[in-house]
């Protein structure tokens, strides 16, 4: 935004530079014609042919695309071709050249008050131009701080997630050898039941054995001959 309208108040003030110089050159054609023509009160022919001469000049230094062009030239035509000793013809001419200047004065004190209300804008909108772009760093500096704040929550966030998954790691390495020991725990005593079964089934056998009748008498008869 700033960019376009420094561009476009370039090629304003251009435009009116442009404008002004077509207005001072009509007025300047004008006023060469008003003063040519104030000398003709009582022209001689050698007077009038040098009017003449003098206003053809003028009209042929206007510039091919001025806005005055036609109309000036129009009335420089008249000038040329009118009969000079004829006061009455002369007086509306030079009321019509007096005229047409007063209105390209006003026209272009037009120019200059409108050029200098459009700057006044275009200065006043530069400075809008400018605190929004102070508004817009601004706001720029708040958010980059936010985004760099997050990124760093979400850099400490990933670097604990490392932790938790170190301290899983941990836990489920402790778990596996607990799991281990308590296997090996349980074949231990697994074992230690089955033997201790084969024992006690062996004791059972031998005491069966014991309370058999025939291993009584034969225990008793062993015990007769000893005495």
């Amino acid at each position: 935004p700033f960019n376009e309208a420094t561009v476009k108040r370039a090629n304003d003030h251009a435009e009116f530079e442009s404008q002004v110089a077509e207005h001072n050159e009509a007025i300047s054609a004008i006023d060469e014609s008003l003063q040519l023509l104030s000398q003709l009160e009582s022209p001689s022919l050698v007077q009038i042919q040098k009017v003449q001469k003098n206003l053809t000049k003028i009209q042929q230094s206007l510039k091919r695309h001025s806005t005055f062009q036609t109309f000036i030239k129009t009335l420089l035509e008249i000038a040329v071709e009118a009969n000079f000793a004829d006061q009455g013809a002369l007086r509306e001419i030079l009321t019509a050249f007096n005229n047409l200047r007063v209105q390209l004065v006003d026209s272009l004190n037009q120019l200059t008050a409108d050029e200098a209300e459009a700057q006044k804008d275009f200065e006043a909108r530069v400075i809008q131009l400018n605190q929004e772009h102070a508004e817009f760093q601004r706001a720029v500096v708040v958010k980059t701080a936010e985004i760099e704040a997050n990124a760093n929550k979400i850099e400490q966030t990933l670097d604990l997630i490392d932790v938790l998954h170190a301290d899983l790691d941990t836990l489920n390495g402790q778990l596996q050898a607990e799991n281990d020991d308590y296997a090996f725990a349980t074949d231990v005593y697994n074992a230690t039941v089955s033997e201790y079964n084969k024992e006690l089934n062996a004791a059972h056998q031998a005491l069966d054995l014991l309370n058999q009748p025939r291993f009584t008498d034969y225990v008793k008869s062993q015990l007769k001959g000893a005495f």
